[in-house]
């Protein structure tokens, strides 16, 4: 037991959930926009739902321990608790009660979602990715790359947004770097995998 934790430590350290930034490279020839853009999206769906259930974890010790804490305090006058039951039992719900709670549900959710990698730099050997572009320019093939990146075939948003790029020429004459920002809020797929990983051409 204590040999397995130790191999697999790295996976309870909760390092990975707080990861901000991801850093993708080492194309293959021939690789496509649609594999790129796959590999990213789905690397940073695993560190979104890593963080939710991070999040869902601590949030369960937090109430056993409020339990354990409330149980351990001594009961003190039977009044008081009479009084708070009675309180509970009869007081209506305010119309503002739930609303807040639905509030609260919604703060919840979208704190979960924005809970990703917000900048992802892409290293781009230009000569293994291919676009559909058979003799593009470097300018044009970069353009087909960020568009690609930013949208699926179907159209649908994927939250990447293009903040630079910067070509390494002399010494990396081949090769440009991209640095995305994923927005949350911009992704219209849905967090749905097969629709993330659909061809771009």
């Amino acid at each position: 037991n204590d040999l397995l934790k130790r191999i697999f430590s790295f996976v309870d350290a909760g390092d990975a959930p707080a990861i901000k930034c991801l850093v993708v490279c080492h194309w293959p020839p021939n690789t496509r926009v649609d594999t790129i853009r796959s590999l990213v999206l789905s690397h940073i769906e695993i560190l979104q739902r890593w963080r939710a259930s991070k999040r869902a974890d601590e949030s369960s010790a937090g109430n056993v321990q409020a339990t354990t804490s409330v149980m351990e305090e001594d009961s003190g006058d039977e009044t008081k608790d009479t009084d708070i039951a009675e309180k509970t039992t009869t007081e209506p719900e305010g119309p503002g009660d739930s609303s807040s709670r639905k509030g609260s549900k919604t703060k919840d959710v979208k704190s979960d979602q924005d809970s990703v990698p917000l900048w992802v730099f892409v290293d781009l050997p230009t000569d293994n990715v291919i676009i559909n572009n058979p003799n593009p320019s470097m300018s044009q093939k970069l353009l087909e790359v960020v568009d690609d990146l930013k949208r699926l075939a179907s159209g649908l948003r994927t939250g990447l947004l293009a903040k630079e790029q910067l070509l390494l020429t002399p010494y990396f004459p081949n090769h440009a770097l991209l640095l995305l920002k994923y927005m949350a809020h911009r992704d219209a797929c849905g967090g749905s995998p097969s629709r993330k990983k659909q061809s771009i051409g």
